[in-house]
């Protein structure tokens, strides 16, 4: 027990209650300390496996898939409408696992729970000949609680005593599968996904005022452009070199302004000369 140096109170407190609350789960006895384990919340359900075998699919409540190298386990819990006998054991291994073949089936417990092992040959979409087992418990409220086994190899029966001590990693993954009582562990909450398709829903709707200020910005690119010809043509058609010249933008043209009064005194200088000539 570690906590923190200022914490004095709580390290007591845990050498207490801590200690005398630790027990020993003595279901467990006999399986390897180094394999994993899965355990489901919603209906107190607990396996172990070899630590070479991964949970590929997983969920609270939800059927599980465990595989090895091996073999492969199949988790789940369902309700069903009376607690299995014999004979709807057999029948549930036939529905569940496409054109298997049931070599036997035997009654077993598991705690206070009771059920069958039912063991199948079968043949996977590969055309490899398998084998399996499949401990069946019946649980309260017509619950049925299920851990399906299968093997790579053919025609084994794990209900025979030889093949189980051939194949004793296998049975000790079965036996650990128990129903565990007493254990109150907080279910997780999902986190929602369905939020996500809002923000979607909105970003299109922005995509479209951004197509009317495009149309919006080429519009006055026309405008600008017919302005910018109008006032070309009109200079080009104005030949009158005067209305050039009166530009007030040029400012330093005054001296050539200076010269046009002369002209203009040249037209009284032909008067006086028509009036000498009466005299």
């Amino acid at each position: 027990m570690v906590t923190p140096d200022n914490q004095i109170n709580l390290l007591k407190f845990l050498m207490d209650n801590l200690v005398t609350s630790f027990k020993p789960n003595r279901i467990f006895a006999g399986t390897p300390a180094d394999w994993g384990s899965y355990f489901d919340p919603s209906n107190n359900l607990i396996i172990r496996f070899p630590s070479t075998w991964r949970i590929t699919d997983s969920a609270p409540g939800r059927p599980t898939s465990i595989d090895g190298s091996t073999g492969s386990l199949r988790i789940q819990s369902q309700s069903v409408s009376a607690p299995l006998d014999e004979a709807a054991a057999r029948n549930w291994v036939s529905a569940n696992v496409p054109g298997a073949t049931v070599t036997s089936a035997k009654e077993t417990k598991r705690s206070d729970l009771s059920g069958f092992m039912v063991a199948y040959t079968y043949t996977d979409a590969d055309g490899n000949q398998n084998s399996g087992l499949a401990l069946l418990l019946n649980g309260a409220s017509n619950t049925l609680y299920s851990a399906n086994l299968r093997i790579f190899e053919a025609n084994v029966d794990l209900n025979v005593d030889t093949a189980q001590v051939a194949h004793a990693d296998l049975m000790k993954i079965l036996s650990s599968f128990q129903f565990l009582t007493g254990i109150k562990v907080p279910l997780p909450t999902p986190t929602p996904t369905y939020t996500l398709p809002p923000p979607t829903a909105t970003s299109e709707v922005t995509a479209t005022p951004a197509a009317t200020g495009t149309g919006t910005i080429e519009a006055t690119t026309e405008v600008t452009a017919e302005s910018t010809t109008a006032p070309t043509a009109a200079p080009s058609n104005t030949s009158v070199p005067p209305t050039n010249t009166a530009a007030p933008t040029n400012t330093s043209v005054p001296p050539t302004n200076t010269p046009k009064p002369p002209t203009a005194t040249s037209t009284p200088t032909t008067e006086v000369t028509a009036e000498s000539t009466p005299a």
